[in-house]
Parts: structure tokens; C-alpha cells; sequence
């Protein structure tokens, strides 16, 4: 008997402090249905704060230091005991990208979401699947439309939680 799949989406003021990664796990282990979770970058943790991508954003058009340490240390306050370095290297990889400049922008925007999901699925022992090995996509890269061979992607990558 094949059970259904839930996939949890939790936005950015949903994961803002370690706290929050519990609670996401708590949520989540609650239903043995819910299987697949998909996280935003962290967003505002108090009135006046700053979500994440908008410093991402920034990040891109700038490449300041400061921001970028800021951006890092956001991320350390989901996990203040994991060392960044890998997440460091990370952001400093896609900031070296020769891409257009609209491109460009989306490709540093999404460090928000991996690094907030490789976190996430380091400190619970859940397993990290990266957004390609499931989706295919249509340009324009900022506007891309997913097409329906990921389907197909997407079932053979999951046809082992249904049971």
C-alpha cells in the first residue's frame, strides 16, 4: 500500500535561530508522511531586521566583507556549534561566478535556501538533496519554469519513501 508524501515548506521567519530547527523537526516527526522539507533562507528575527536573501542581494551588487561576515553569522546562529567554513567556501564560490548580471543576482540569492537546507539537514541527520537532481528547468534563469521531465526526476529520487 503506497502512503502519500508530504512536503513541508518552511519560510524564512520560520528559520531563524537553532530553536527553530527543532521545532522544524518536531513538526515534521510528527507525521511519518512528511518526507520531503523544503526551507527558505532565514528571514527578519525582530521588527527592523533584515531577511537573509535581501542581504544576499546586496552581497551581489556590492561584495562587501562586512555583509558577507553578517550573512555567515546569521547562518552560524542557526547552528552555533557547526563550524562555517564549508559555507564560507560556499558563498565565496558563487560569488566568483562570470554570469549575466541578472543571473548573477539569482545564483548568489540562492546560497540562502542550500545553506539554510544543508544546515538544516545536517543537524537533524536528515539527508541534503540538491534542488538539481530533481528539477529541470527552462530559461530564463531568473524566470525559469520547471518542466515536466522532473516529474519523472522527482519519482525515481523518491520511489523509496513510499514504503
Amino acid at each position: 500500500m503506497t502512503q502519500d508524501i508530504i512536503v513541508c515548506k518552511y519560510g524564512g521567519s520560520s528559520i531563524t535561530c537553532e530553536a527553530d530547527l527543532e521545532q522544524i523537526k518536531r513538526i515534521t516527526s510528527d507525521d511519518s508522511r512528511r518526507k520531503i522539507i523544503v526551507v527558505s533562507a532565514p528571514g527578519k528575527r525582530f521588527m527592523g531586521d533584515e531577511k537573509v536573501t535581501d542581504m544576499l542581494i546586496r552581497l551581489a551588487e556590492t561584495k562587501d566583507r562586512d555583509l558577507f561576515n553578517k550573512i555567515i553569522d546569521r547562518y552560524q546562529q542557526l547552528a552555533p556549534k557547526r563550524d562555517m567554513q564549508d559555507m564560507k567556501g560556499l558563498l565565496e564560490q558563487i560569488l566568483s561566478l562570470k554570469l549575466e548580471s541578472n543571473e548573477y543576482v539569482d545564483a548568489v540569492k540562492s546560497f540562502g535556501e542550500e545553506a539554510a537546507a544543508r544546515i538544516l539537514s545536517e543537524v537533524n541527520g536528515w539527508e541534503y538533496v540538491d534542488a538539481s537532481e530533481l528539477f529541470v528547468f527552462a530559461p530564463p534563469f531568473g524566470a525559469a519554469r520547471i518542466l515536466s521531465e522532473s516529474e519523472g526526476k522527482i519519482k525515481r529520487r523518491f520511489s523509496n519513501l513510499d514504503h
